[in-house]
């Protein structure tokens, strides 16, 4: 349809994927070399899950975008599926966007240590209410 507006964003596209990535792996690299102590090794492994784990949601997201935007110009390429994947792009993005508090939540100890806690306190069993 729009053969240079394609090549374009696809640059951009694929140069913004490779500087999330690029961008991943450093502070992975620069959080495990500043935080070199045994104490630190901890927090350095943390942070590096959380920093790759950001960077492979927003590269899929990107990714995705991609695809949906070059899938009209593969021939026999299913109208509906393109349909079915545009009105998915607006969910997929808001959870893209919404995702870091929850990566965080997965991989933040205190978090986790707060959780059994108050199960603990409250005896809350998390398989639900026993049925007798």
């Amino acid at each position: 349809m729009y053969p240079e507006f394609s090549v374009k964003y696809f640059l951009c596209a694929v140069c913004y994927i490779i500087k999330l990535i690029v961008l991943g792996i450093t502070a992975a690299r620069l959080a495990f070399e500043k935080l070199t102590t045994s104490v630190n090794q901890e927090v350095s492994k943390k942070l590096t899950k959380i920093a790759l784990t950001s960077g492979y949601v927003y590269s899929g997201i990107m990714i995705f975008m991609l695809a949906n935007f070059l899938a009209p110009q593969i021939p026999n390429f299913p109208v509906a599926l393109h349909e079915i994947a545009t009105s998915l792009m607006t969910t997929v993005s808001d959870l893209m966007t919404l995702s870091m508090p929850y990566i965080l939540l997965i991989f933040d100890t205190n978090i986790e240590k707060d959780i059994r806690l108050s199960r603990e306190r409250f005896n809350v069993n998390p398989t639900g209410p026993s049925v007798s």
